[in-house]
């Protein structure tokens, strides 16, 4: 199993603990999984949420999907060994993921390259390709989900795409993705009743730190042909998104990692979740906990605009295609 180089981050001292952290339970994930199905199978395991980004701390569950693809003859009909996946996860993270979203599930890679934008597409579907690109982990056979993240992209970026424009089609979907979880937000607190502080700290941070990279990772495309944009998109988007970010902006990034830093450090505490948690604790709270994280969710924002503004030049495509 691939592991990150982690001195990059290694200044912030929550991010290194909670990176360490999840390399070591993705390692011992991955060494019970292929004990039981070998090396390699005709399924992949990728994980995503906090650990796919490599965030994870002892509250976290992991979620997480199952690959396959049929098109190319490497996988049996039937279902991968779904109970056996749950299970080994069950031991060794000991929190499953939520029931009835778009996780624990199994997938075909074709799911991902058709219906895009299309009637047939649902936000499930939408939400699994995003973040599958954008934070997913490979825990179990990563050369198919190598090839699964190349098809993908191949779907993206046609090579009849010029080298000065950027990855307009892939860019488009991620603001519609980013949108999307933005609007969900609204329903999902409202309608549903899901607690509310948590959720809107989480799109503070961690969901805008996630579009952020993905923003950067198609900055990056302009000025490639389309194999290379293909190419520079795969090394970026095999990162986890703090290790992205901090690649392509360097220091210029270090501001709102700080912050980020502090925000995965009070999540962390079991007191501050069960703060953010509680049902009374909604719009216009003025809760010490969820005050302090909600102002310093606005200088993250700032910084990482900044950052923005600091690694491309004000005539870089990415500064116009956000806004058209």
């Amino acid at each position: 199993m691939t592991r990150e180089d982690d001195e990059a981050l290694s200044h912030f001292d929550t991010i290194s603990d909670i990176r360490a952290f999840s390399h070591s339970r993705l390692d011992a994930l991955h060494s019970r999984l292929a004990s039981t199905f070998g090396e390699e199978a005709s399924f992949a395991v990728v994980t995503c949420g906090s650990y796919g980004r490599l965030e994870a701390s002892r509250q976290s569950d992991c979620d997480y999907f199952v690959i396959v693809d049929r098109q190319s003859g490497t996988s049996p009909p039937g279902y991968p060994h779904l109970q056996e996946i749950q299970q080994a996860i069950n031991e060794v993270v000991g929190i499953e993921p939520s029931a009835g979203g778009a996780f624990a599930t199994i997938h075909d890679v074709q799911d991902m390259l058709t219906n895009i934008g299309g009637t047939a597409e649902s936000n499930h579907a939408l939400t699994r390709r995003m973040l599958f690109l954008l934070e997913a982990r490979a825990i179990y056979n990563a050369k198919l989900v190598d090839r699964a993240r190349t098809s993908v992209l191949e779907r993206y970026i046609h090579n009849e795409i010029a080298a000065d424009n950027l990855a307009r089609f892939l860019l488009n979907d991620l603001i519609r993705y980013y949108r999307t979880i933005c609007v969900d937000f609204e329903y999902k607190t409202v309608e549903e009743g899901k607690a509310w502080a948590i959720r809107n700290i989480k799109l503070q941070f961690s969901r805008k730190l996630l579009y952020f990279s993905g923003v950067i990772a198609v900055a990056e495309t302009e000025g490639l042909d389309a194999a290379q944009k293909r190419k520079r998109l795969a090394e970026l988007l095999a990162l986890s998104p703090l290790l992205r970010l901090h690649q392509v902006c360097g220091s210029h990034v270090d501001e709102a990692l700080a912050e980020y830093d502090h925000f995965l450090g009070r999540l962390m505490r079991d007191d501050v979740r069960q703060t953010l948690n509680d049902p009374e604790v909604g719009p216009g709270s003025q809760n010490t906990e969820y005050r302090e994280l909600k102002d310093r969710g606005e200088h993250f924002s700032h910084a990482l605009e900044r950052s923005l503004e600091q690694t491309y030049r004000p005539d870089s495509r990415i500064r116009h295609a956000l806004l058209f």
